[in-house]
């Protein structure tokens, strides 16, 4: 392109140059060669102005058409953002849609799983509700800490662990429960690797506001501390089962690797260990 729009002067200026030279030479008088060339020079000068403006006036026409060129550039790229944010809007929409969606099916889930816990406690204890703070302190933990007949000790501990477990599981499904609508509906929440009274401590004003988890939540508030505390007791009612029990399996390998593993909880609270185990470890010391 540079190459076509400079050939045209420089082709005429050196035309003119060579026929400069040529009269230069076929010309005898000197004076008038001279006068000639000064023609000539100021010819070519005035072309080379002429061209000079012309490849400046180029030049703005050419910048011109690049401006133009980027403002439709930019005009594109606007209209490119615009086309992005609507995109970002019906994808937030979408999101947004499948939230709900997402919201309503857990919420289903939801109740359907608070339903069945609290109807197998209420047919488990025949309509009674002894889901309270006190309710693990029976007569059943009693026999188990202070009794050394197999028996009884076995009996009790099952029992006990049955009403442990379910305040256990009204706490972890809570928990569960809790996550999943949480984690669907994009609520932030305090995620928490210790006890699930803990979770539910952290984020009890969240929880509550959860749809048909008001009454597994009020039995789980009722029950967090319970837990918690009675976690030792759990450790005791296990050791205690596992020793009346052991007596008919002696060689059981897996009763014994939980037993070691229960008393290892235990250390430190030798003063919790049941009575039955200690009357267990002293008849194998009379046998032997």
């Amino acid at each position: 392109m540079y190459m076509k729009r400079y050939f045209p002067p420089v082709f005429l200026s050196f035309g003119f140059v060579l026929i400069a030279v040529l009269i230069k030479i076929n010309t005898s008088n000197l004076a008038e060669a001279v006068k000639l060339a000064d023609y000539v020079g100021g010819v070519v000068g005035a072309i080379a102005l002429i061209w000079l403006v012309f490849g400046y006036l180029q030049q703005n026409k050419s910048l011109d058409a690049q401006l133009i060129g980027l403002e439709q550039q930019q005009e594109n790229l606007k209209l490119q953002k615009d086309e992005l944010e609507l995109y970002k809007d019906e994808l937030r929409l979408q999101t947004e849609e499948l939230r709900k969606i997402g919201s309503f099916s857990a919420l289903g889930q939801i109740r359907l799983i608070a339903d069945n816990l609290l109807n197998e406690i209420k047919v488990y204890y025949g309509g009674n509700d002894p889901l309270n703070p006190v309710f693990l302190a029976n007569h059943d933990l009693e026999i188990i800490c202070n009794s050394v007949e197999p028996k009884e000790v076995s009996e009790s501990a099952q029992r006990w662990l049955i009403d442990y477990g379910l305040a256990e599981q009204v706490l972890s499904t809570l928990k569960m429960c809790s996550e999943m609508y949480f984690d669907v509906s994009g609520i932030e929440y305090e995620r928490c690797s210790g006890t699930d009274g803990h979770f539910m401590e952290l984020n009890k004003e969240k929880i509550s506001k959860i749809p048909h988890l008001k009454g597994l939540y009020s039995k789980a508030y009722a029950v967090k501390d319970t837990v918690d505390r009675f976690e030792p007791a759990y450790h005791v009612a296990m050791l205690a089962w596992l020793t009346s029990g052991r007596m008919k399996t002696r060689n059981s390998l897996f009763v014994q690797g939980a037993e070691n593993e229960h008393l290892k909880a235990l250390e430190g609270r030798e003063e919790a260990i049941p009575k039955i185990y200690h009357h267990y470890i002293k008849n194998n010391k009379d046998k032997n």
